[in-house]
């Protein structure tokens, strides 16, 4: 199990070839947050002998648990 947690600030500066008003996602000002999320997991190793054997199967699915869009950091 996990626990992720991201604070991201907005871009500083701007690429002026980027048309804001087709790409809402070109906006720097665009980019602020706060992010959580949790993880679960589980891992398999393959024991015995074989081809296989010593191999570690791992899956994880993440699910956000928090999010806040409007936050800027200072």
């Amino acid at each position: 199990m996990r626990v992720v947690g991201d604070i991201v600030k907005n871009i500083d500066g701007s690429d002026a070839r980027l048309n804001r008003g087709m790409v809402p996602t070109a906006d720097p000002t665009l980019r602020s947050g706060q992010f959580l999320s949790i993880g679960i997991g589980v891992n398999y190793l393959v024991s015995g002998s074989g081809a296989l054997a010593g191999t570690r199967l791992g899956i994880e699915g993440v699910i956000p648990a928090y999010q806040d869009l409007g936050w800027a950091p200072a």
